[in-house]
């Protein structure tokens, strides 16, 4: 492939073609009541990170969940 010329077209006849891996990284809801959400996910076995605080709570490292309080 290094020797070919700047430009050059290569054909892609046997090259099999894939899409991306699509995966969901960060789903942010806004509720009404954040504690209540919160220990919602709790019971399904999510653990809240550290780095959540009152009116924002953040699920991780295995689930990317973030609830915030909906004004």
């Amino acid at each position: 492939m290094l020797e070919n010329k700047v430009g050059t077209v290569f054909d892609s006849v046997g090259v099999e073609l894939a899409s991306p891996r699509q995966r969901l990284h960060l789903i942010l809801l806004g509720v009404q009541d954040v504690q209540k959400s919160a220990s919602f996910y709790e019971s399904l076995g999510w653990s809240r990170s550290p780095t959540g605080h009152q009116g924002f709570e953040k699920f991780d490292p295995d689930h990317r969940l973030i609830v915030d309080e909906m004004n």
